[in-house]
């Protein structure tokens, strides 16, 4: 094995760091390792050379001769649609017409170095060859990037692709390979993943979860990742495909929401992401950034008082309420000042929790939940809820439903230790 060494600011030194099994005549075994390595070296020159001489668009349609998978194309097939999706991408996190030109070509070219004859010698170096030919070749450093960044992140941990033009590529990459391979059956099934559909996905989540941070793709946190698999899905013009477009769309979102919550799970903590994910699965996944959002908020109110109450108010509005459906009386329906309160406090909860987008709307509902769950249990401790005397027991119950999907707007308190 052989390892590049570097100096302390990560530049090349021009020494190489050589791991053998025998300590027998070092001196001559440097000797040969000197050799094997001057002649792959000597290669890597040739080849350098020889690829700067052709033309990137030659490349990129020498694409077609590679298969990407029998059913969904080429690799020239796959850039295609990795361009119209990139682009959109763009505009739906605002890009202006310059960038998102850059964006096209960024996509366009991000495969071509896989027929140049250095990463055809050497595969590890895809991505870092194409942008060097790139900037070899006068090409804007946005662009040079996306060929080599949009392969990242890789795993659950690394580094994300730099800026909006190198983030769009990467995802969209990402997106129609999901996409393509769920429509026509090549799901993972158990241990089995032979397409990385698994990392793609985790990848796909950690853009929204991570990327947003970063600035100018502050919209990728708002957006549908549905909408998004959708869009992915509407490219696969031309192929017979196993699935609808709705049905796909759902698979996806199933799958994405088993990572989601075990992402989630890590960054917080299990009970925080089972609280935050409860209910359906794909109005969950399709929005990983407020999925997130709430995790967070649940885990960081962990061990404080409310929370406690709020279990046991969620507990009891999902018992009283199970049978009655949701409505958001007006208080001039009731007389007792207990009913006045009710309706004041899911007035009040239902306003501080109808519009979660994002971390701050997410706080202020928990602060409403807070309230409200601190009242409820005063409340409830004074008066009997169910009475079948009361004439408006069937409208209280209705109330307090709708108030109980108001809380269930924040997560599942029920599920709390």
């Amino acid at each position: 094995r052989y390892f590049c060494l570097e100096k302390p600011d990560g530049s090349l030194l021009p020494q190489y760091l050589s791991v053998v099994n025998t300590a027998l005549d070092p001196a001559r075994i440097a000797k040969g390792q000197d050799r094997v390595m001057r002649a792959r070296l000597s290669d890597a020159a040739f080849f350098f050379a020889e690829d700067k001489k052709v033309d990137l668009e030659s490349r990129v349609e020498k694409l077609s001769g590679i298969v990407f998978h029998v059913r969904l194309g080429t690799v020239r097939e796959k850039v295609a649609r990795i361009e119209r999706l990139a682009v959109l991408l763009a505009k739906e996190l605002g890009a202006s017409d310059e960038l998102a030109s850059k964006v096209h070509l960024g996509a366009h070219l991000c495969k071509f170095d896989l027929v140049s004859l250095m990463v055809g010698e050497f595969p590890e170096l895809q991505g870092e060859m194409g942008r060097a030919y790139a900037l070899a070749r006068g090409l804007d450093a946005e662009v040079a990037g996306a060929v080599s960044e949009h392969y990242k992140p890789i795993g659950a941990e690394g580094e994300l692709p730099a800026g909006l033009v190198a983030t769009c590529v990467a995802l969209a990459d990402r997106l129609d390979t999901l996409a393509g391979c769920f429509a026509v059956g090549l799901e993972p099934t158990g241990t089995a993943d032979p397409y990385a559909l698994r990392r793609n996905d985790i990848a796909v989540l950690r853009f929204f979860l991570d990327a947003p941070q970063t600035g100018g793709l502050e919209k990728l946190a708002s957006l549908d990742l549905g909408t998004l698999f959708g869009l992915a899905y509407d490219g696969l013009t031309g192929i017979k495909l196993d699935l609808d477009r709705d049905a796909a769309v759902k698979k996806l979102l199933g799958f994405s929401y088993d990572r989601l919550r075990n992402l989630l799970a890590q960054r917080t903590s299990s009970q925080a992401a089972d609280v935050a994910l409860a209910g359906a699965a794909q109005e969950h996944a399709a929005y990983p950034a407020l999925a997130a959002a709430k995790a967070k908020a649940i885990h960081a109110a962990s061990g404080e008082a409310w929370l406690a109450k709020a279990k046991l108010v969620a507990k009891r509005l999902a018992g009283i309420s199970k049978d009655a459906k949701p409505v958001l009386h007006p208080a001039e329906l009731f007389t007792r000042e207990e009913d006045g309160r009710i309706v004041r406090l899911v007035h009040s909860l239902d306003e501080g929790t109808r519009a979660l987008t994002d971390a701050e709307s997410v706080r202020r509902g928990l602060v409403s939940a807070e309230h409200a769950a601190t009242e409820l249990d005063a409340i409830f401790e004074g008066m009997l809820v169910n009475d079948p005397a009361d004439p408006r027991t069937k409208e209280r119950l209705e109330l307090l439903s709708f108030g109980a999907s108001c809380m269930l707007r924040l997560g599942d308190f029920t599920k709390l230790g």
